[in-house]
């Protein structure tokens, strides 16, 4: 769970440069070349990684396996998060429709994904969030 919670840090952590809070939260530090990753704080991205690298450990140690989440995981999860807030916001679907036109906008929605998803410990929700992990590190 810290690769979610460092992921998250890193987001709010990126809200001043919103081009790289898209970049990371489509692919994680990976996407980002050498200058990118000079602009990230040190503890940001060193928290990212030491997660990272936990993360591929126990993975080794301790393999898991995660069906892929389903159509019905998925509307569970965007009915409770749309719930939590209230309705649908311009944050959420800017990030859902992948939206960059607002790039502040877009790394709202991101930070806002995140929250809902560290949270939801039900098993659709733990598949969502196994599979959307893995996007990460890839």
């Amino acid at each position: 769970m810290e690769i979610q919670r460092a992921q998250l840090a890193l987001l709010k952590g990126l809200t001043d440069a919103p081009d790289l809070c898209i970049r990371v939260a489509k692919g994680g530090l990976g996407r980002l070349d050498r200058v990118e990753l000079s602009r990230i704080e040190p503890d940001l991205h060193g928290r990212w990684l030491t997660a990272q690298f936990a993360a591929m450990a126990a993975g080794r140690d301790m393999p898991e396996s995660f069906e892929k989440p389903s159509e019905a995981d998925w509307r569970i999860f965007l009915q409770g998060w749309r719930e939590a807030e209230g309705e649908t916001t311009p944050a959420m679907q800017a990030y859902l429709w992948s939206d960059e036109e607002d790039p502040g906008l877009y790394c709202e929605g991101a930070i806002g994904f995140a929250r809902p998803l560290i949270a939801d410990a039900t098993p659709s929700g733990l598949r969502i969030l196994a599979d959307y992990t893995a996007s990460l590190v890839r």
